[in-house]
């Protein structure tokens, strides 16, 4: 087998190029993604995360988001046990599998110290990260030299995505660890089954699975390179050492799958070990109290044959409760989900979603990297031809062979993206990273002092590398909201994505000293509003606003809205997980005007009459009816203000807008920004 593309010799000095230096580029990545989050609160899922992992080690119960598996929850609040911390167990959250409340209660409500919780965690992920850079070089290096491997880990270790999701106390990062680790380690035990590839793929595997429900897709993976490893034309090493050479292909395609086969057989063993051998997600599963939420009957509700293998695999006791229930709470969220896409909203998502996302949150130094590698690599492919057209195909078929593991993650973690309905953020899609990242060492034939077109490319991959550490610098400490100048930067960025992608409640405390600055903090001056999406506490972070109703956060009934300041997330502002998504429309309009009409008929009444009115239809409809109605205002008002430029921004996923009176009668009561014959474009749930 090859093992390594054919490069032009690397004339770049080996101090710049050995593994020295890419263990210092990514020391310097580490430092600086972990000072960009020094004064970021939690993002929206990191303290479900942590406080999964800490009941994990500390109530050896599984409960609380079993969507993740169990291993990288536990790595990441390993820190946390030298502590002593204050866990919310008792209570109806807890009871009731609600990790966002028990997560509220342990970071905001119980004394601990959160901001220290967070920090611990994040440098827990930080390390994976590394980790994932060190395997990005080693890999490169490997196919390309040295300049192709420091090519990669540079352009790995100055790109926003990377610095943004590699420092958060989330999985998205260790999935594309643990892909490329297993993919990688996979085709190797292909090429040769010894106990020791044996060991490293099934360690590779199960950080996978234990990390990550997408890890069912390393089974296509799996099955595509095992016919294209029996389509390659060398023999299969079995054993130590020497070995035994197995020549035949049925021979070598019976022992592949033997152990294959063998390989899910320690991997399902390593689930049964990581949830203590226990099939039951509670810790004490008769006490009556506990109940997983939403209910098994509404996770599998729908779901059509998948269901009833997970039913069968559930009643049988196959694999552990938690781990079963998880890969099933997200099989159904794939099937639908609301998102939002360039003033566009779907619960069914889009096949361009994420080659969407791809194309704008990736800097453009980095896609034109990506085409000097492609163009490196045919041109030396094509410099093969003078010796004929023979050697010509030898060489990328070899070529393709041992890049084999990076084409295959390419295409079925790039299918799966397509036809997923579940278009939350482009964080999903950085298994396809590495990779790229690594296919980036192809630079490297261009990389020599001779002949005048490599000296030009030459520069120009100097050129592109210097102008990724200049942008990532200038982005500091904004990386989650990096947008690409295809849409005008980040401060156009909410026109286009929401949620992960842009807003994922980063920017609170940023959003706190932008009010300090303006002496906007003090009480009765001018009123300030928050629409928020995200998770972390105003009042454990002295935020001084009034929040706007949500669905997730209802105040109370009639909520005033006054001119003032309103700072709206992103999200909050395009209503991506409200009732009411999408954009106004007939339908809202004629709801909005029955509901207020209702309302002002039972404040004008007279107490006696209004006493008969509630009595008549019952206290829960007017109350239901006075928040509906609230969220029914706050909808109109986004949509009013979607169209207007906003006043400022914090950290470009909040928008600020500055409302005087007219503005607040003009959204609620004008019509002229929007046509009520427009038809009904409501979300499926909204209707």
């Amino acid at each position: 087998m090859a093992t390594t593309i054919p490069t032009s010799p690397d004339n770049l000095p080996r101090l710049l190029t050995g593994y020295p230096t890419a263990v210092v580029v990514l020391v310097a990545y580490f430092l600086l993604a972990t000072a960009s989050v020094r004064e970021t609160p939690n993002t929206f899922d990191e303290i479900a995360h942590i406080t999964a992992g800490y009941s994990y080690w500390t109530r050896n119960d599984f409960r609380l988001h079993p969507t993740n598996g169990s291993l990288l929850q536990r790595w990441f609040a390993m820190p946390l046990l030298t502590l002593d911390l204050k866990f919310p167990e008792n209570s109806d959250a807890w009871n009731g599998s609600n990790v966002w409340g028990v997560a509220r209660q342990f970071f905001f409500e119980s004394g601990n110290d959160a901001d220290r919780l967070l920090w611990r965690a994040r440098h827990m992920n930080a390390i994976l990260a590394v980790a994932l850079g060190l395997l990005v070089y080693a890999w490169s290096r490997r196919l390309f030299g040295p300049s192709g491997g420091m090519v990669s880990v540079l352009a790995y270790a100055t790109n926003p995505g990377i610095l943004a999701n590699g420092v958060l106390a989330t999985s998205d990062l260790a999935a594309a660890l643990f892909f490329a680790a297993s993919v990688g380690c996979l085709w190797k035990m292909f090429h040769r089954v010894s106990p020791g590839n044996f060991a490293c793929t099934w360690l590779a595997l199960t950080l996978l699975v234990l990390s990550k429900m997408s890890a069912g897709l390393v089974i296509p993976m799996a099955v595509v390179l095992l016919i294209l490893r029996l389509l390659e034309s060398c023999s299969l090493t079995v054993g130590w050492k020497n070995g035994v050479a197995v020549e035949r292909r049925w021979a070598q395609a019976l022992v592949l799958t033997g152990t294959l086969l063998l390989q899910a057989v320690f991997v399902v063993a390593a689930i049964w070990t990581s949830y203590g051998f226990r099939y039951s997600a509670f810790h004490e599963p008769h006490s009556g109290k506990e109940y997983l939420d939403p209910s098994w009957n509404s996770v599998l509700d729908g779901s059509g044959r998948i269901g009833q293998v997970v039913e069968f695999v559930r009643d049988h006791h196959l694999l552990p409760e938690a781990y079963i229930y998880g890969n099933a709470h997200i099989w159904q969220d794939g099937q639908m989900w609301p998102s939002f896409l360039n003033g566009q909203w779907s619960t069914n998502g889009w096949w361009y979603f994420f080659p969407y996302t791809f194309l704008v949150k990736s800097p453009l130094p980095l896609l034109a990297l990506l085409i000097l590698a492609g163009s490196g690599a045919i041109w030396s492919w094509r410099q093969s031809a003078t010796e004929g057209w023979h050697i010509m195909w030898q060489s990328a078929r070899d070529g393709f062979f041992v890049t084999a593991p990076l084409w295959v993650v390419l295409a079925v973690y790039g299918a799966a993206a397509i036809h997923t309905k579940l278009n939350i953020g482009h964080r999903h899609i950085l298994p396809l990273y590495p990779p790229l990242f690594i296919f980036l060492g192809a630079t490297a034939h261009w990389l020599r002092s001779d002949g005048r077109l490599r000296q030009r490319m030459s520069t120009a991959v100097a050129i592109c590398l210097v102008a990724l550490g200049a942008e990532s610098l200038a982005q500091y400490p904004y990386y989650l909201a990096y947008f690409n100048q295809l849409v005008g930067g980040q401060s156009n960025a909410y026109k286009h994505l929401a949620d992960s992608s842009l807003d994922w409640g980063q920017d609170l405390c940023r959003l706190r000293r932008w009010l300090e600055e303006r002496h906007l903090d003090a009480p009765g001056k001018t009123s300030v509003y928050l629409g928020y999406f995200g998770t972390a506490s105003l009042p454990y972070y002295h935020v001084p606003v009034t929040r706007l109703p949500s669905s997730s956060h209802r105040p109370g009934a009639l909520f005033p809205l006054t001119a003032g300041v309103y700072c709206l997330s992103a999200t909050y502002l395009q209503q991506v997980y409200e009732p009411l998504a999408g954009p106004w429309c007939a339908a809202n309009e004629k709801e909005y005007q029955e509901k207020g009409q209702a309302i002002e008929q039972l404040q004008a009444a007279d107490p006696a009459t209004r006493t008969e009115m509630v009595q008549s239809k019952g206290k829960p409809f007017w109350d239901s009816t006075a928040t509906r109605y609230d969220l029914l205002r706050v909808a109109r008002l986004c949509a009013f203000l979607r169209p207007r430029e906003p006043d400022d921004n914090v950290g470009y996923s909040i928008l600020i807008y500055r409302l005087r009176e007219r503005d607040i009668r003009e959204a609620l009561e004008g019509t002229r920004w929007f046509s009520p014959r427009k038809r009904d474009e409501r979300l499926p749930e909204a209707r």
